[in-house]
């Protein structure tokens, strides 16, 4: 009897063994706003939500460390298109670098990533959390979803003339077909 439960033991413990690792950053530089300079997307918004995977998802169909989904709804934007929703990842923590803050927490990314792309949303690339002189400090922002580049600015004068074309043709009455 005795072997027997050894052997179970060793078949789970092989059977969702997997190698460890440990998170180590070796620095952790602060969010600034001339560190955000360079990137391609600047965004802030809130944390909304998490996706914890239940037991089944953990031991045995996601062995990811990136296990725990993550959203973010963003309300500011000042480099870079970003939908107003940002879905990413990061780890259930104690050594794979996860971080929790809470829902709410106002978070502010600067990376090189386009569109919706998942920021890396771990211990030593974290975004700035709750920042607001920073938010001062990179200026003035739009809204998410709202193009920064000169495409937004062309679609809104053809939309205008367009626009203006329709409401200056105006139906034909009796009088004029005399």
């Amino acid at each position: 009897m005795r072997w027997l439960v050894v052997a179970l033991v060793v078949v789970v413990a092989v059977a969702v063994a997997r190698p460890a690792s440990a998170c180590s950053c070796g620095r952790f530089d602060e969010v600034t706003a001339e560190s955000c300079q360079g990137s391609k997307r600047v965004f802030a918004g809130v944390v909304t939500a998490y996706a914890w995977p239940n037991a089944l998802d953990w031991l045995v169909l996601d062995r990811s460390y990136d296990a725990v989904g993550v959203e973010l709804a963003v309300d500011r934007v000042w480099k870079g298109e970003v939908p107003d929703r940002v879905f990413t990842t990061t780890g259930m923590g104690g050594g794979d670098c996860g971080i929790h803050p809470e829902v709410g927490t106002r978070f502010v990314v600067c990376d090189d990533e386009a569109g919706g792309a998942a920021p890396d949303f771990k211990l030593c690339s974290r975004p700035a959390f709750q920042a607001p002189e920073l938010e001062v400090a990179l200026g003035p922002a739009h809204e998410p979803g709202v193009a920064s580049s000169w495409r937004a600015c062309v679609l809104a004068a053809l939309l205008t003339i367009v626009v203006a074309a329709l409401l200056q043709r105006r139906p034909r009455t009796s009088q004029d077909r005399s």
